[in-house]
């Protein structure tokens, strides 16, 4: 492990397939492809199959006590991303003094979820963020963190990753709040077999196609990346109910992916510890933009849907789950939409704009400051992620959140938009 006290630069990135510009968007607005360039991720990046990075950043290595970690994992998927993303840079965080800050690298598409069933596992990026996790725990409060208080967080498929770790480790998560952001379990993982039969049609592509296994595994472990992204490029995307998928995500393995959540679930076979979840109010404001690009047509009622089982439901779910066994649980819902993030007249509050606000960056991200009120929203938001990291039971209600109480029993999810200078709360 090499360590740099001074960062400069990013570590290269885990080999993904960029997404490419959007020439065309109806309305798009003056900062559209720069917030586009910036979610998608992709830009300027060196990848490289050495790619297990983590960065940090603390204000002191030798503060007079240990702060809190916020330990954050970045979406995209299972197909894109990396930490080398101003949303996802953990220096304001981090100047506040009282938290430390790590962000981690993880394989994404068929190097972190292969099918084959001789590798060691399907879910290798899965293992890849543990693997983070354990070595924070073992080296953090050399940083100036508090191996004892990590918040290990996620966006996207990051909160769902939170869930992955939550049901494999039960006894062990090694962290001591969790938090879900615009991510929980939704996506049907792939079967074992589904995922062979796509390490199969891509071994084909790249000419590793033999009738021995053992053979086909080693030749594809001497395939180039660039190779192999681009024959990734010509599988054919899973089908779902909304916008088709990747082939290689999370694969069931009943270790570390489960195919009975429900199950354990209700029986409590998970990590109880306290959760903050939620998501933005309108997450198919970005989506859309990804339907347009493969000329997928949804009405009005189709993307509530979308919002709804995607999101906004699945949310609820995971906080329901947790409170019948008696877990700390606080649910929130985003509702911020300023002139700069827009990215067009009825966007809204959507997937990722919420990530401006918990980690101050609106206006690195847009290239435009922020308004008074937008400032105001995310120093609020900053306030409340940190304060749940150094006391993840009670701090949020002592900002005036309420816990979450369940459906129908006077609950209160907390609302997160502006409104003379308030962030609101409200049952609902």
């Amino acid at each position: 492990m090499q360590l740099s006290p001074h960062l400069t630069s990013f570590p290269r990135a885990c080999p993904f397939n960029p997404a490419p510009p959007l020439p065309t968007f109806p309305n798009k607005s003056s900062t559209f492809n720069r917030i586009y360039a910036t979610a998608t991720g992709g830009t300027g990046l060196d990848f490289s199959e050495d790619c297990l990075a983590l960065n940090i950043w603390t204000k002191s290595i030798s503060p007079k006590e240990l702060k809190p970690v916020l330990f954050f994992i970045h979406g995209g998927r299972f197909v894109s991303g990396s930490t080398n993303n101003t949303l996802y840079d953990g220096k304001y965080l981090a100047a506040t003094g009282d938290v430390v800050v790590v962000t981690i690298d993880y394989r994404l598409l068929v190097f972190g979820f292969p099918g084959s069933p001789l590798l060691p596992s399907a879910n290798l990026a899965i293992l890849d963020q543990r693997l983070a996790l354990e070595w924070v725990k073992e080296n953090v409060a050399s940083f100036g963190g508090d191996p004892s208080r990590i918040l290990m967080y996620g966006q996207s498929v990051g909160g769902l990753s939170i869930h992955y770790h939550a049901f494999a480790w039960p006894d062990d998560p090694i962290a001591s709040s969790f938090m879900s952001i615009s991510g929980t379990i939704n996506d049907e993982p792939n079967s074992p077999e589904l995922s062979k039969s796509y390490w199969d049609q891509l071994s084909v592509l790249v000419g590793c196609d033999s009738d021995v296994e053992r053979d086909v595994v080693s030749c594809m472990q001497e395939v180039p990346y660039q190779v192999i992204l681009a024959a990734i490029k010509k599988l054919p995307l899973t089908p779902t109910e909304f916008l088709p998928r990747t082939q290689f995500v999370p694969t069931i393995d009943e270790k570390i992916v489960f195919s009975d959540y429900a199950t354990r679930a209700d029986a409590g076979g998970f990590a109880k510890l306290p959760y903050l979840v939620g998501n933005a109010n309108h997450e198919s404001g970005f989506y859309a933009i990804s339907a347009f690009a493969q000329k997928i047509t949804f009405n009005h009622s189709q993307w509530d849907l979308f919002n709804l089982k995607t999101f906004t439901c699945s949310a609820t779910q995971s906080a329901l789950f947790r409170l019948k066994h008696n877990v700390t649980v606080y649910l929130y819902r985003y509702f911020g939409d300023f002139d700069n993030t827009r990215l067009y007249p009825t966007s809204g509050a959507y997937h990722l704009s919420d990530l401006n606000m918990w980690h101050g960056v609106g206006r690195d991200v847009s290239g435009i400051p922020n308004t008074r009120d937008e400032e105001w929203l995310s120093r609020e938001m900053v306030r409340s992620l940190i304060t749940f990291a150094k006391d993840p039971v009670g701090g949020l209600e002592n900002l005036g959140w309420m816990r979450y109480e369940g459906v129908g029993s006077g609950e209160s999810i907390y609302f997160l938009c502006f409104k003379s200078h308030e962030a609101t709360k409200s049952g609902v």
